[in-house]
């Protein structure tokens, strides 16, 4: 007797779509029309169905503090997103939304932040290059002598380093080489790691720029105010 082979059904279904998959290249709207049609009646047509899914992109957004991220934490200390669209909440509501940050970064196994920023370059050196200024969000109790996390919004808003070698050395005298970090309340702080980058300007003592990123803003400050006369 004759032996047959019975092929399961899945590989059935793929044998039907290898004449679609060969020419999906060519015909691309067609293939993503049947690919549509097959989600809405139910089909069988696991590799179509495929073609359609999202699944890989379900992580995307979720290391940026902004958006549906930013809302859902927020939300838990009595507000929402809408308060990160107001450059006011560094002086209204910064422990809020530092209180938030700190809980999105201990779930995403982050105990560190940093005050990112572009120092301005010297004779053409650090083009491109990026300056942190890193702290643990810990503190010593001094009560129960534990390390507990303690992160605030005087933390997040602002910082400071040394300021005395941007662009170069030996320009400010030592009362004042001081160099001031503040947020950038246009860009969202996100996460690399175990540390949370907050995007900052970077000033000197008496105002001056000492980073690439302050012209640009205050270049768009001035355009803004220019465009409401």
């Amino acid at each position: 007797k004759r032996s047959t082979t019975v092929l399961p059904q899945t590989l059935c279904h793929l044998l039907v779509l290898l004449p679609i998959l060969n020419n999906m290249f060519q015909y691309p709207r067609a293939v993503r029309a049947l690919a549509r049609s097959s989600l809405k009646g139910n089909s069988r047509l696991i590799a179509v169905r495929g073609l359609a899914s999202i699944d890989a992109y379900e992580d995307y957004g979720k290391h940026v503090f902004t958006g549906s991220v930013a809302d859902s934490y927020l939300k838990k200390h009595g507000q929402s997103g809408d308060i990160l669209k107001d450059p006011s909440w560094t002086k209204n509501h910064s422990d809020v939304v530092a209180a938030a940050v700190l809980d999105w970064a201990v779930d995403n196994g982050a105990n560190t932040y940093c005050h990112w920023f572009q120092p301005m370059a010297s004779s053409g050196v650090r083009h491109g290059q990026s300056g942190q200024v890193q702290n643990m969000m810990m503190k010593f109790d001094r009560d129960t002598n534990d390390v507990v996390f303690d992160f605030k919004g005087k933390d997040l808003v602002k910082g400071e380093t040394d300021g005395s070698s941007y662009p170069n050395g030996g320009l400010r005298g030592t009362h004042c080489a001081g160099g001031y970090l503040v947020v950038d309340t246009s860009s969202p702080i996100f996460l690399r790691g175990d540390t949370i980058f907050v995007p900052s300007a970077f000033v000197s003592y008496y105002g001056h720029a000492l980073d690439e990123k302050t012209p640009l803003l205050r270049a768009n400050a001035a355009i803004n105010t220019g465009e409401g006369r």
